[in-house]
Parts: C-alpha cells; sequence; structure tokens
C-alpha cells in the first residue's frame, strides 16, 4: 500500500497595482460650481393637470402707464431755446390749472375696484372637507348641489331642533373673521338674518364656495347734477353713479336713471338681483359632528340672480 503525501494548497498572492495603469473615468471639474450643477442636475416636470397637485400661477403685475389730465404737456423740439428755457423752469403749473377749467363729463368713473370682500375664517383656511384638492365623480356631478336624501329618515321620527340665539350686542365691532370663526357659525342654525339666492343660470360661469363672503350693492343713478337722491334700501349699500358713469355690468345690462337696481358683488362676478316673494316656512337640514339635526326658521330675503359678469379670466373645465 503507497501512500503519497498531501498536496500543499497553494497561497495567493497579490500582485502589485502599477497606479499609473489605473483607468481613469470622467469626472465633472468643479470648478464652475453652476455649470456642473447644470450638466448632472435633473429637470423636474410638473404636470399642471395633476389631481394631487395644487399649483397657482401668479402673473406678474402689468402697471399700464397713467396719462396726465389735460391737454398734451409737448416740449418743442424746434430748438428755441428760450421756450425751452421757459416750460422747463416753469414751477407754476399753469397748464394744469388750465385742465381744470375743461369739460370732463366724457371721463368715467371706475367704481368697481374699490368695493372689498371679506371671506370667514374657514374659507381663508381653505378648511377640509369643503375645500379639496380632487373631488370623486359622484360629488363633481353634485358640486354646489349636494343632494338631500330622505330615505334614511323613512319611518322615523324627527326632532326639530331650537336655533341657537345670537346678539348684536355680542357681535359689536368684531370683525367678519372673528363672527364667522367656526363651521358651525355658517349653519344658519341660529336666529340670525338670511338671505337665499337661486341662480337662474342652469350652469352659472362661477360660483362661491362654502365660507366665501358677497356684498349686495345698490346702484342708482342721478338723473342729472342737480339731483340728491340718495335711496336706502333694507339690505345692501348704496352705490350712486353720476349721469356720465358707465354701467357696472358694462355692455350686457345697464341703469336707467332714478333707478336702483341691487347687484351680486364679489371678486369673481357681479350679477343683478331680483326679489322674490318667499314662501311661509322653509325647513333647515344641518348636518355636524354629532349627526343630523332640523331646524324651522324664517327665511325673509329671497332674491333670483340674473346672467352672471365675470370680473376675472374664467379657467377652462
Amino acid at each position: 500500500m503507497e501512500l503519497h503525501p498531501a498536496k500543499r494548497q497553494k497561497t495567493s498572492k497579490w500582485k502589485e497595482i502599477d497606479i499609473l495603469k489605473t483607468p481613469s473615468f470622467a469626472v465633472p471639474s468643479f470648478d464652475d460650481f453652476g455649470r456642473a450643477t447644470a450638466r448632472v442636475a435633473k429637470r423636474v416636470m410638473l404636470d399642471l393637470n395633476d389631481p394631487h397637485l395644487l399649483v397657482d400661477v401668479h402673473q406678474p403685475n402689468q402697471t399700464d402707464r397713467q396719462l396726465r389730465l389735460g391737454g398734451s404737456f409737448k416740449r418743442g423740439g424746434s430748438g428755441n431755446v428760450s421756450k425751452s428755457l421757459s416750460q422747463r423752469f416753469n414751477i407754476f403749473n399753469d397748464e394744469a390749472y388750465d385742465a381744470l377749467k375743461e369739460n370732463h363729463q366724457n371721463k368715467v368713473r371706475a367704481l368697481i375696484g374699490s368695493i372689498t370682500v371679506e371671506h370667514s375664517m374657514p374659507a381663508l383656511k381653505l378648511q377640509w372637507p369643503y375645500y379639496r384638492v380632487k373631488l370623486y365623480t359622484k360629488e363633481a356631478r353634485s358640486y354646489h348641489r349636494p343632494s338631500l336624501k330622505f330615505g334614511k329618515f323613512m319611518n322615523h321620527v324627527i326632532y326639530f331642533s331650537k336655533p341657537a340665539q345670537r346678539k348684536r350686542k355680542h357681535m359689536k365691532g368684531l370683525s367678519t373673521q372673528e363672527i364667522f370663526k367656526e363651521s358651525k357659525d355658517l349653519s344658519l342654525a341660529d336666529n340670525s338674518t338670511a338671505m337665499l339666492l337661486e341662480y337662474s343660470e342652469e350652469h352659472p360661469t362661477v360660483l362661491s364656495n362654502f365660507g366665501m363672503g358677497n356684498r349686495i350693492i345698490n346702484y342708482y343713478r342721478r338723473k342729472d347734477a342737480d339731483d340728491t337722491t340718495r335711496p336706502k334700501n333694507e339690505i345692501g349699500e348704496t352705490s350712486v353713479l353720476m349721469p356720465e358713469d358707465r354701467s357696472p355690468f358694462a355692455q350686457f345690462g345697464t341703469v336707467e336713471p332714478r333707478e336702483t337696481v341691487p347687484t351680486l358683488h364679489n371678486a369673481m362676478f357681479r350679477a343683478p338681483v331680483f326679489k322674490q316673494e318667499p314662501k311661509n316656512t322653509v325647513i333647515r337640514n344641518t348636518t355636524g359632528v354629532n349627526g343630523t339635526s332640523w331646524h324651522i326658521r324664517n327665511i325673509d330675503n329671497i332674491y333670483a340672480v340674473g346672467q352672471q359678469l365675470p370680473s376675472m379670466e374664467i379657467p377652462g373645465p
């Protein structure tokens, strides 16, 4: 029997690496940091139609060049030195005083831009669930027109709750945000004065969302300069138009002399409103944290809203 000696295992030897022969990789130079960043950075693409994004595009304010009142204040360029000096050092502004003597009946006052509208606190905070980025199909179909379902109340006894009492002396001196601080302050489940608006258009161009404010402006046009009448309506504030003032409805409607046109006004649109005869009783249904509650209250003011005149650019569907 022959015994063979065991073979010795080969030990691995490290090979010396030649540093001069090491392959090199293209590495951007950071001497010009801005240029190097532009090469390696990726461009972020935002889809403006993404329903999960809320993108607000701010347009730059374009300041229109204001025209000087009166005549044209042009300096002659004929080389008359004495005339140029007299116009340059004329500190009395005689031409401006002469412009005051001109007839300005053709100039129109712009009264629309001076009206401000205040909103409630839930609207300023875009409070959920009244303000959502994405609407489901069922909610989009009944947008601004939520359906009232009586099926779940069939064969059930309904108890009407007593409206809450709010005194005017407690709200005196408070701002709109303090009066309507929470969503329950906008539920009409109190003794406050309410005004219902019914739009005559089947599909209005724009509508105010929950908690947004509106103002009722009663436009009255004077017959002539001697007319000092200022009518005061029960609802809204009066805005007097001179005979030469343009109509607040542009070319879509007019305000005749000695005529008062109540107008629903906000930052999105303005539309004339017409008072309707209210019914005897109106039942109000409110859904809150503690469930559905029913209230019976008086609605003294019901108005029908006419055609809207947009005051802003309306985005496409």
